[in-house]
């Protein structure tokens, strides 16, 4: 049997759940990458971009910066001993991503 972590186990369970509105992806979004801060980050410092080992999930931000206006990059990389999925947010017209976090921060 395969132990999985807490968040492997949230993430196959987001997998599970369609997406519907924009305000929904959003709110998936910002808590995704606010979950995801770095270790000795500023409260201020607003994360650049989202690893997993789960290429569905990668798939799935990538999808959602998408479909809020936003474009996005994936990335695979295999410098460790695993590899993990490294999901960037890039700006698109007048939006940037931690223009979208910002929204939502209070």
């Amino acid at each position: 049997m395969i132990e999985h972590s807490f968040s492997q186990s949230v993430k196959a369970d987001l997998l599970k759940v369609p997406d519907k509105t924009e305000e929904e992806m959003q709110a998936e979004l910002v808590t995704a990458f606010l979950c995801a801060g770095r270790p000795g980050a500023e409260k201020s410092e607003l994360p650049q971009f989202f690893a997993t080992v789960s290429s569905a999930y990668a798939e799935r931000l990538v999808g959602q910066l998408r479909a809020v206006g936003l474009d996005a990059l994936a990335e695979k990389s295999e410098k460790t001993a695993s590899f993990m999925w490294y999901v960037y947010p890039l700006p698109a017209d007048n939006m940037t991503f931690s223009d979208l976090l910002l929204q939502y921060e209070k």
